[in-house]
């Protein structure tokens, strides 16, 4: 008599669970991890490409309208539920699309105004900057700079792939 295997011997199944629930163990903290980096580094694009378009939207304004006219607001709403939009404009990125994570800076609201060069126009300080922190701690910063320029750094260095900020 030929006798064929079918399936699997409980021996066999039980390596198996126990291997599969070793690399659960290993996989869920990394997992957990790329999550909140990615929600963190999404939101804080997010900010940064709504200052990119009010930045191109002040300047496009170059001939239209008077002074006033050609200037693009951006406003920043720290606190619990903060909020950063354009005035008039129904782009908004909120605390609601990045779970957890919490504006440390700035901590009173304010603006940022660009006019029709693309300028940043601030009598108050010389750099402007949004800092997010996740739930696990990372932070990523969006410095705006008098000059126009707009990029994303890391203030502690705890998002790799993120310049440090200078001081």
């Amino acid at each position: 008599m030929n006798r064929r295997s079918r399936g699997l011997t409980v021996i066999e199944l039980m390596v198996t669970i126990a291997v599969a629930a070793i690399l659960a163990g290993v996989a869920f903290p990394n997992m957990s991890d790329f999550i909140d980096r990615q929600r963190l580094v999404a939101q804080t694009l997010a900010i940064s490409e709504l200052a990119q378009t009010a930045r191109s939207e002040a300047i496009k304004r170059t001939g239209s309208g008077g002074h006033d006219a050609r200037l693009v607001t951006m406003t920043i709403t720290p606190g619990a539920s903060w909020s950063v939009a354009l005035t008039g404009k129904p782009n908004t990125v909120t605390a609601t699309q990045c779970e957890g994570c919490s504006m440390t800076e700035p901590t009173t609201a304010g603006a940022v105004v660009f006019d029709f060069r693309g300028i940043v126009r601030s009598t108050t300080v010389n750099d402007t900057k949004v800092t997010l922190a996740s739930p696990k701690g990372k932070k990523l910063s969006v410095l705006f700079s008098r000059l126009g320029s707009i990029t994303v750094c890391s203030p502690d260095s705890s998002v790799t792939g993120y310049r440090p900020c200078g001081n």
